[in-house]
């Protein structure tokens, strides 16, 4: 008699896989946000109900705002490697290996950003109020948003969250300053 499994390595790779995903737009969901309560309610007459104006975002790009601008740019390049992904595990072509990889690749992006979104908190929880940290497979570029010339403190902290977070070592981690 052959015995079945029900749940085997391929459901539990799955489901890990989903959980990164999730947690990873939880994290963009939460840190993405600019903290603007937009379900408010407003003081507009009942006569201006319907007519159509313009309401400025706060989160628009502005042409000199780089932190804002790199992690736009950031996320529509993440979203587009994600596509690929996609499309390489629901393509009937592909082969298990590339199945694989792209499994692989897709809890790759997801640590990825979860280790960026921490670095970034972290930073800004260390007093600084413009930060976007950007991870390869081994270093780390930090930038803050200073109007000074960072301390040896400072810059100390901040690779101490970067190697407390990713395990990069020292020596690959960099910090710049935009004032």
């Amino acid at each position: 008699m052959k015995k079945t499994t029900i749940i085997g390595k391929k459901q539990i790779l799955m489901v890990a896989m989903v959980l990164a995903l999730g947690a990873a737009v939880w994290l963009n969901v939460r840190y993405a946000t600019d903290g603007t309560d937009y379900s408010a309610t407003s003081s507009v007459a009942d006569e201006d109900l319907g007519n159509a104006k313009y309401v400025a975002n706060a989160s628009v790009v502005t042409e000199d705002d780089y932190f804002t601008t790199a992690k736009k740019e950031r996320e529509q390049q993440r979203e587009e490697e994600l596509k690929t992904i996609k499309k390489t595990l629901n393509d009937q072509k592909s082969t298990e290996s590339q199945k694989k990889l792209a499994a692989e690749t897709t809890t790759k992006i997801t640590n990825r950003m979860e280790q960026e979104s921490a670095i970034e908190s972290l930073v800004t929880a260390k007093g600084f109020k413009k930060v976007i940290a950007v991870l390869s497979d081994d270093s780390c570029s930090v930038v803050v948003q200073s109007e000074d010339e960072l301390q040896k403190s400072a810059s100390a902290q901040i690779v101490d969250i970067v190697s407390s977070v990713t395990k990069i070592k020292l020596e690959n981690i960099k910090i710049v300053t935009v004032k």
